[in-house]
Formats: C-alpha cells, sequence, structure tokens
C-alpha cells in the first residue's frame, strides 16, 4: 500500500503546539475567587434575598473549612461567568490510579437537564510509558469496518504480545465520526506518519508528533498530478466520500476498487511502474481496481484532461495545511470545544448540524491542559433516570473547567464509550455499547497488570461538599433534582 509522508517541520510552526511541563497551579487562568457566583446554587439564591450577605458567606467559608477536604482537589473549577443554564455542579467523584501518570474519575454530576455521569481519564503526557494510539476498527486496517471499542484493543493488545508483549493496552474511547453503514472513518487519520484519509470540511483534528506534541488545528489537503504532457490535475482529499466538485485520490486503503463515478464524471488509474515511476495506467468511467502500487483519481468534469493518455509518466505532490509532516498519528473531530484557553465551539463553521449539538447527547471529547495532560472525556446521556448528557457548550465550558486549553468534539451519541481493560465504565443506552469505525487508544510500556476500574455505584465519593442524602428507593444513580437543596 502506497502512503504519504512528507519532509520535517520544525514543531515550533504549530500554532497549538503546547510548551513543556508547566505548574498547572500558576498558569491555570480559570481559579476563581470565592464569590457569591462560586457557591452552590441553594445558598447562592439564599445570599441573594439575605441582606446578610456578609454573614452567609463568612458562615459558609466556614463550612467549607470545616468539611474534609479531599486529597486531589484538582477535578473541575467551577467558572462564575458561565450562564447558569450551561453551568456543571460536580458533586461527587471518584479517583483511581491505573498506572503512574495515568488516573481514572468517575463523577456523579447535575447540569440544568438532570443528573449527569461523566468518565474521565487525565493521562499525564510527559510520562515517557504513555502513549495515544488512534487505531481502526478493522483488524486489517481497512477504512471500512466496525467494532466495539473494547474489541478493538483486544485486537490491538494481540498483536501487542507478538510485536512488543512489553506494551499494553490499557484503555480506550470511541474516536472520530464514521459512516453507520461501512464504519468508513470520516475526516483525517493518520496512522504511523501515513495519510489514510483526508479532512471532511476541513473539521479539526488532533495531531500527536513522536515526540508526544498534542497538536489542534482544522487541516486541509492540497495535491497536484502532473503528466510528462504538461496537463496538471488538481485534488483535494484523500480516500473520503466525494463532496460537492471535489477530486478525490483514493489508495489500496480504501479497499479494492474505488467508489462509483460521479455524473459525468471521470477516473484515472495511475501506477508505478518496476523502477518507481508513476504513470497514467487507465481513462475511464467505471471503477478500477485500486493497485497497491498507484492510486485512483476521481472526480467530475470540472477540469481539462482531454491531453491525458495512457502510458503517460506523471508526478505527485501533496501538501497538509497545517504542515503536519511531523505528525505520526491523528484523528479528526469537530467542532472545537475550547482553543488557546476560551470556550469556542463552530460548529458551524464546520459543517456541521448545529441542532443536534444544542440538545443534550453523550458525548466523547480530548483535551489537553497547559501542562500536558490530556483528558479524555465521556459523558453518558439520554437516560433521564441515570444521566442526561450535555450541549456541546456545556461539554465545552466542563473541558475548560477541567483545565483544557485545548479540546474537541469526537464522536458522540450512540457511539459514545469508555472502556478500562475489558470493562466498559461508560454506561451507554444500547448495553454493551455499539460498533464504532475507530478509537482512540492509551497504551502503557512496562505495566504488569491492568487494576479493576471502579465499581458503579461507587460506595464513596471524594468531595469537598455535603453529598446529598438519596432518599431510600430512589434510584442511586440519578442526584437530586437540586443538588445540595437541603442549603435552600
Amino acid at each position: 500500500m502506497l502512503s504519504f509522508r512528507w519532509p520535517s517541520a520544525h514543531p515550533a510552526s504549530h500554532p497549538s503546539a503546547l510548551p513543556g511541563p508547566l505548574n498547572r497551579a500558576n498558569t491555570d487562568p480559570f481559579n476563581p475567587a470565592l464569590t457569591v457566583s462560586a457557591l452552590p446554587p441553594g445558598l447562592r439564591r439564599q445570599a441573594a434575598r439575605s441582606k446578610w450577605l456578609p454573614a452567609l458567606l463568612m458562615v459558609a467559608l466556614l463550612v467549607f473549612v470545616a468539611l474534609p477536604v479531599p486529597a486531589d482537589t484538582g477535578l473541575f473549577v467551577p467558572d462564575p461567568t458561565v450562564p447558569p443554564e450551561l453551568q456543571t455542579t460536580v458533586w461527587g467523584y471518584q479517583t483511581q490510579t491505573l498506572a503512574p501518570g495515568v488516573l481514572h474519575r468517575f463523577v456523579k454530576a447535575q447540569n440544568d437537564h438532570g443528573p449527569l455521569l461523566i468518565n474521565l481519564l487525565d493521562i499525564d503526557y510527559n510520562h515517557p510509558d504513555v502513549v495515544l494510539l488512534p487505531v481502526l476498527a478493522d483488524e486489517n486496517q481497512s477504512l471500512h469496518g466496525k467494532a466495539k471499542v473494547a474489541d478493538i484493543m483486544a485486537q490491538v493488545q494481540r498483536r501487542n504480545n507478538v510485536e512488543d508483549p512489553a506494551l499494553r493496552v490499557l484503555a480506550g474511547i470511541n474516536g472520530s465520526f464514521f459512516k453507520p453503514d461501512t464504519g468508513t472513518t470520516l475526516g483525517t487519520f493518520i496512522s504511523k506518519g501515513d495519510l489514510l484519509t483526508g479532512p471532511i470540511h476541513n473539521r479539526v483534528a488532533v495531531g500527536i508528533t513522536p515526540d508526544k506534541q498534542v497538536l489542534f488545528d482544522r487541516v486541509q489537503v492540497s495535491g497536484q498530478i502532473t503528466t510528462d504532457m504538461g496537463t496538471t490535475l488538481q485534488f483535494h482529499n484523500v480516500n473520503q466520500p466525494r463532496l460537492n466538485k471535489d477530486w478525490v485520490l483514493y489508495t489500496s486503503a480504501w479497499g479494492a476498487r474505488s467508489p462509483a463515478t460521479p455524473d459525468q464524471g471521470t477516473q484515472i488509474l495511475l501506477r508505478r511502474g518496476t523502477t518507481n515511476q508513476l504513470y497514467v495506467d487507465a481513462i475511464g468511467t467505471q471503477s478500477f481496481p485500486i493497485p497497491e502500487n498507484g492510486f485512483v483519481l476521481l472526480g467530475p468534469p470540472t477540469q481539462d484532461f482531454s491531453r491525458v493518455e495512457p502510458g503517460q509518466s506523471a508526478t505527485l505532490k501533496m501538501t497538509l495545511n497545517p504542515d503536519w509532516s511531523d505528525v505520526a498519528y491523528a484523528l479528526s473531530g469537530g467542532p472545537y470545544l475550547v482553543k488557546r484557553g476560551q470556550v469556542y465551539v463552530d460548529a458551524k463553521a464546520q459543517k456541521l448540524a448545529t441542532q443536534t449539538f444544542n440538545k443534550p447527547a453523550p458525548r466523547t471529547a480530548i483535551g489537553v491542559t497547559a501542562d500536558k495532560h490530556v483528558l479524555l472525556v465521556t459523558v453518558d446521556g439520554r437516560q433521564d433516570d441515570l444521566s442526561v448528557g450535555m450541549t456541546l457548550y456545556e461539554l465545552a465550558y466542563f473541558m475548560r473547567g477541567l483545565g483544557a486549553v485545548y479540546a474537541i468534539n469526537l464522536d458522540g451519541g450512540t457511539s459514545t464509550q469508555m472502556v478500562i481493560g475489558q470493562q466498559l465504565v461508560s454506561h451507554p443506552k444500547t448495553e454493551g455499547g455499539v460498533k464504532v469505525g475507530n478509537a482512540l487508544l492509551v497504551e502503557y510500556k512496562g505495566l504488569a497488570s491492568i487494576p479493576t476500574p471502579l465499581s458503579i455505584p461507587p460506595t464513596e465519593f471524594q468531595t469537598g461538599r455535603p453529598t446529598p442524602v438519596v432518599p431510600d428507593g430512589q434510584n442511586r444513580h440519578e442526584p437530586p433534582k437540586k443538588p445540595f437543596s437541603f442549603l435552600d
């Protein structure tokens, strides 16, 4: 299978490249002072109604000081500037160390729609033994295929057992969007430095370099094929369903044959000879078998190829914007959630159906903090008695509250799932989770064993605030409709 690689680029050229390890306490701009708006909702309403505001604030401060403080207080920093209808109230969580530098947190929370169950993987990406691995669902790495995240993890572990037995697949989440019927990955996907698929509508992707930079940017492909007779044909995508008037280049990663030809369109088969010289092998309107040592260029009648004939030699050039020549792995999502430390949801610009993102639903997201902790988050949803889910803006504010300076939305809805070891720790509405087109895995070098994930429901929470009492007979997963209602 032919692949694409680019000359090396200096990492500093990436606007979203993160600095080296920083002190999060000194760099986090989202730590608010204790104000009325930082108090629980019930106490905030009381304070607003009372003329004894200073006294109430002092009492509240004394109550919080008197309560047990968890060992880890850095889970979530509420932002008093967030509109009340977009706020997430975290009222309990458990933390488990899966490996040095990798924490799993199970969070119970509440938003304006109802209860929430959230799973968070906090990965110190400065640690030398942990790596992120986007991987396709098909065991043979075909772009067409579906599998549950747990099964994708098992496939990769079987391969590791042969190639690198010390490498353990620790955890995984669902990855980028895909075609539901075939599992075809939609959007930028890079594996081992090879561009397997190009972007859809230049949507944002997360890229990972060999030196463990974590990059976020919207990606564009620009390529051209020039024959020895001087004809140049442009293309703007690789191995994606053809959109509008685009010409697309298909490699053998797409499958055995190129897709059907668009109305009045053309397909050009290119192949490399024994000297590795690329040449035009055939031109037609039918689908061609895609050779391992060649490509098929496909598009509508928008370019003049009248002088292109079989037997002509050709050259191929392609670039990515931004220059991701040093990116080893990447997968796409969309839209942005956080950009340069600010909430930034650009669903319309990335041609995503905004009406679907304004409703609470299961969500999956990836973010990174200033000190290079990668945050993998799943939010269960569409289950009123368990977890209602989040809108995109709620998710964005939540990711920023976790300290993310960059974050993007990944595929969500029925796809949302998180697996640790071989145990599904999220709670998808479809029992066991659905099959997905790709996944983002967490691998760890030299890990002797994977601990049993947190039990659900947890028997004890880490919390710096009073935990609401769950009345007998009430669903244990369901928080009260008003967290801290005893303060009203």
